[in-house]
């Protein structure tokens, strides 16, 4: 039987892991958003194209989430590497994830089709996990 004490153990346990978890996702969230920057001014500068580009919050919020939950919920080394080689891949565009997803005016973009009217979350959803799960088989 469990005594009081050890119930607040507990509680104060899982409390301390919440609070560690979200602010690791925080973290990288600022992470992945800090490579999109850096991704879409490096494209700006080589276009000369200064005024269509932005970074849109939803959508990389979307990303991170889609691989939380790809990874049961649980912040440990699968979803660190995960998150690692996504943000090291749209900040390098080492194996073109960035050209497949652009950030622009709060929308996704595909480059590769050139459809740029996305405006319902569900098919802004269905378009990252397409996206996303290509990404990871491809670099596993």
């Amino acid at each position: 039987m469990e005594t009081m004490v050890e119930k607040r153990v507990d509680n104060n346990l899982v409390s301390t892991m919440k609070n560690l978890n979200t602010t690791e996702r925080q973290n990288t969230v600022k992470r992945l958003e800090q490579a999109c920057i850096d991704c879409v001014t490096q494209h700006c500068n080589e276009t000369g194209d200064q005024s269509t580009l932005s970074v849109s919050k939803p959508i990389i919020n979307r990303m991170e989430h889609y691989i939380f939950n790809l990874t049961g919920k649980f912040i440990g080394s699968y979803y660190r590497r995960l998150m690692e080689k996504i943000i090291t891949d749209v900040r390098d565009n080492n194996s073109g994830l960035f050209r497949k997803i652009f950030i622009f005016k709060g929308k996704l973009r595909l480059l590769e089709t050139g459809y740029d009217k996305i405006s319902k979350g569900a098919r802004v959803d269905d378009i990252l996990k397409e996206h996303l799960s290509e990404f990871i088989l491809e670099s596993i």
